[in-house]
């Protein structure tokens, strides 16, 4: 697909078994050459970053679908230069809101996103951060130590989160 640089991680759709739909990130040294989608199991790839800025990066982006893909089309990027999602299965994107911390390593989406609209994500430097809306805005968790990796886990029936605490 692009010789000589770098796929970041794989992200599969929920469906992937059915859909064969999955993203990566290309990109070199503090460069983001963009996600790019497959939709055949990744016998092609095709660029899928109309909206997406591309070139200097100090994360490229980093990817995350929501468990309803197959009835919202919904795929977030974060990066340094902000937080984007695509509703129409990666063929656009909008900004939706800025990244939480100066560098983002993850994004987990809700198990169900659908309803409650939650993201999580990790910083480096300054530990993790909630939203309650798509990723418009942000809350600072209070965590002893930055993570390396974020994830959500769905254990017993489902509650809501709680409402975010008033600054």
């Amino acid at each position: 697909v692009l010789d000589n640089y770098n796929a970041n991680l794989i992200t599969f759709s929920p469906n992937f078994a059915q859909d064969g739909i999955a993203f990566t990130e290309f990109g070199s040294y503090k460069m983001t050459f963009g996600v790019w989608k497959t939709t055949d199991r990744g016998e092609t790839w095709s660029d899928s970053s109309n909206g997406l800025p591309v070139g200097a990066s100090l994360t490229g982006y980093i990817l995350s679908i929501s468990p309803q893909f197959v009835q919202d089309q919904t795929v977030f990027a974060i990066s340094d230069g902000g937080v984007f999602k695509s509703v129409d299965g990666g063929e656009s994107w909008l900004r939706v809101g800025k990244p939480p911390g100066y560098l983002p390593i993850q994004i987990a989406v809700s198990p169900h996103y659908i309803n409650d609209q939650t993201l999580l994500t990790g910083d480096y430097n300054e530990g993790l951060f909630l939203s309650q809306d798509g990723g418009e805005s942000w809350q600072h968790i209070n965590f002893a130590v930055s993570p390396r990796q974020v994830g959500v886990r769905h254990i017993g029936s489902y509650q809501p989160w709680p409402p975010p605490s008033p600054p």
